[in-house]
Parts: C-alpha cells; structure tokens; sequence
C-alpha cells in the first residue's frame, strides 16, 4: 500500500527515525540528509566500475536482502516517498562523473505504471536533476522477474526505442536498478547502437548487481 505517513523534515525516510542529533559522513556529501545511520550501514557498497558489453558500467551497491526489502516496498507497495534513497548517497559523485549525460532508463511494464502511479526509475532518478529521456518501450507485458536465469535474453525481443531520430553527439547514461544476468542492459546498449550512438558515448550506472556470475 502507499505510505501516506506524515514525515518530520528530519526524519529517515525509510525506518523514520529522528536523526537531528545524529552526524554521519556519508551523508555530509549529499545536500540534504535523509537516511539514518543504520539503515546506511544496510546498504553494502560495491561502487564498481568495468566493461559490460564494451560500455563503462558501474554498480552502486550488491543487491542484498535489505535492497530487495526496500525496491519491493517502493515498486510493489506503491511506496513513493521512497524514491529519492537509492541515489541519494551518491548524488554530488553521480552528477560530476556524469555531466552532460542524458539519462535513459529501461521501461517497465505500462500496466504496473498505471497502478503504482509513477515510473519507478523515472522517480528513482529524480533527485539527481539531470536531463532524462524515456526513450524505451515494452512490446508485450514481460516481466524479468517472472523467467529463469536462462531465459532472461527473451527480453531483447521485447523491448523497443520510441525516438529513431536520436542525437548521435550527445551522451548517454543508461540508469536501472537491478543487474542481474545482464540480458536488459545489453538490450539497452544494442538498441541505442542501432541508432548510430557510438558506445565510447554510452555509460551504464546500476543501482545494485546480484550475485550471480556474469562475463562483465
């Protein structure tokens, strides 16, 4: 259900805890304080950078009980008050290594949207205030979550671009929020290449990566 909870201005936006009094240094890089200390402690930090696909991908945190916990609540639930925690951390380090960047994001399916409300990364991404396009599609309603590890690839028939006419000199930071097998990233990345985007204009920032074993 959706949190229609009141919220102090200082209050963790996640356990609502108080935290006038509390100093933490993670959150001294971010312009406005918004998660306690111990619901950060949660949050296990990869901050990872390779080669996914020969495109600079980088994973923010490993995709542990307590995210999956939280991007439940925020997609399933309807939890909108939620949005702005999982980037928030790093948001000043995300705007500098990304300026000039266009935001592009995978789509979910349209019917979820319309129960929830919102575009969950669309919201997610807010926060940074960076310029974004909602570029993609989906076919058919398809969910990852409902196929096998295996089966994941199927999504590259699934997904499709809007805009053909893209602008071949801009940049491009492809955002989601869970990596697992891979399949929807590189889905993403061959699309915008179909375009003419040459991937040397192409990075891919991942919330949380799951533990599986994937060629980066």
């Amino acid at each position: 259900m959706k949190n229609n909870l009141p919220l102090k201005k200082n209050q963790c936006l996640i356990c609502f805890k108080d935290f006038n009094n509390e100093i933490s240094l993670s959150n001294l890089f971010s312009s406005q304080k918004i998660i306690c200390q111990n619901c950060l402690k949660k949050f296990k930090i990869l901050n990872l950078t390779c080669k996914f696909n020969n495109v600079e991908t980088t994973f923010l945190y490993e995709y542990n009980d307590f995210i999956r916990k939280l991007i439940y609540q925020y997609k399933g639930c309807y939890d909108i008050v939620l949005k702005d925690v999982f980037f928030n951390q790093f948001k000043e380090q995300i705007k500098k290594k990304y300026k000039g960047y266009i935001i592009v994001f995978p789509p979910s399916n349209e019917s979820d949207d319309q129960k929830r409300g919102f575009r969950h990364i669309e919201k997610m991404i807010e926060c940074l205030k960076m310029k974004y396009l909602n570029l993609f599609y989906k076919k058919s309603n398809y969910k990852q979550s409902s196929n096998t590890y295996k089966q994941r690839n199927k999504i590259a028939n699934v997904i499709d671009i809007k805009n053909k006419k893209l602008d071949i000199n801009k940049k491009y930071l492809i955002v989601d929020d869970i990596f697992t097998s891979g399949a929807t990233l590189k889905t993403i990345i061959n699309l915008l290449v179909k375009q003419n985007i040459d991937k040397g204009h192409i990075k891919a920032l991942i919330l949380s990566k799951t533990v599986h074993n994937v060629e980066l």
